[in-house]
């Protein structure tokens, strides 16, 4: 007897029965990070002539960095971290100053909130107060060194930083290091453990006057630019105590004083920041439009309304 021939064949599927797995499409993929978010790319070639502007921010639920809890912290990064590569004669050298020193004074805390100082003064009958006695890290270490911070800025979130380096793996390092420094000691101080600061640092190069001058009153006034954000202000003609304002020489008033102390620590007396190097910054930012006013809100748009007037 012959064997049936007559078999069910199966359907073949059509690719429109497997649409939403796999393949290119709406939602596949990494997710996106937050705005703010630094790519993971290569970093881009950095030429030694140029310095950079470097930011970097902090873990949401930290206190703020400018306050006396944490403070003593990040200034131990600054002393221990600001020169990178300088070979082991880096303890054995001297301090140089080519910054105007100031009186010294009384190192407490003077009525200073969580951004650095008292928020809404008028500039009238306001107090203020002399220059921290910090020099630069100059001489041998600072030309030996491959990586040095020059300027800075502490916010309560964020930290600015105008640095120079000879190469991408000197700032890498050197950025690293001080990431590490300031990360190990604010753990330490708070008694806890985990990732300190939220992300990559940005990186930005300054290559001609106008952008350097624009950078160093951006970092060195950057509370004056979050303060104005607020509707608040600083008295005229006085500096940030959590920035290297104190120490910068290119003021269109001679030494001016900061608007509060800085909350003491064991270190004040040891420099945080080094000699530049690069032509920009020894003195050709001057080009760009000249001296800084300490006054000055950086970071503004053309036509945007006075500071308020307590």
């Amino acid at each position: 007897m012959a064997k049936s021939t007559n078999r069910r064949r199966g359907r073949q599927l059509s690719l429109a029965l497997l649409r939403g797995r796999g393949g290119p499409g709406r939602g596949q993929g990494r997710k996106k990070r937050r705005f703010d978010y630094v790519p993971h790319r290569v970093r881009a070639y950095l030429d030694p002539n140029h310095p950079v502007h470097v930011s970097m921010s902090i873990v949401v639920g930290l206190p703020s960095l400018r306050g006396a809890k944490l403070w003593a912290a990040v200034r131990r990064g600054f002393v221990h971290g600001c020169l990178y590569g300088e070979g082991r004669e880096r303890k054995e050298q001297p301090a140089t100053s080519s910054a105007p020193r100031g009186n010294g004074g009384d190192r407490a805390a003077a009525g200073m909130d969580e951004h650095g100082g008292s928020r809404g003064a008028s500039d009238r009958g306001t107090h203020t107060h002399p220059l921290p006695t910090t020099a630069r890290i100059g001489g041998d270490r600072s030309r030996r060194a491959r990586f040095r911070i020059v300027e800075f800025s502490v916010q309560g979130r964020h930290i600015h930083l105008i640095c120079e380096a000879r190469d991408r793996s000197a700032l890498s390092r050197g950025i690293q290091g001080f990431k590490v420094r300031v990360a190990r000691a604010i753990n330490k101080r708070l008694g806890r453990t985990g990732t300190v600061f939220a992300d990559r640092y940005h990186a930005r190069d300054i290559t001609n006057p106008t952008q350097c001058r624009h950078a160093l009153a951006y970092v060195l006034g950057n509370q004056r630019h979050h303060a104005y954000a607020e509707q608040a202000s600083y008295p005229r003609g006085t500096i940030d105590p959590c920035s290297s304002a104190a120490v910068f020489a290119g003021w269109t008033v001679r030494r001016p004083r900061t608007w509060a102390h800085a909350p003491p620590t064991d270190c004040d007396d040891q420099p945080m920041v080094a000699e530049p190097r690069t032509w920009l910054l020894r003195g050709g930012w001057k080009r760009g439009g000249g001296l800084i006013s300490p006054s000055a809100v950086p970071g503004l748009p053309v036509g945007a309304p006075p500071l308020p007037v307590w």
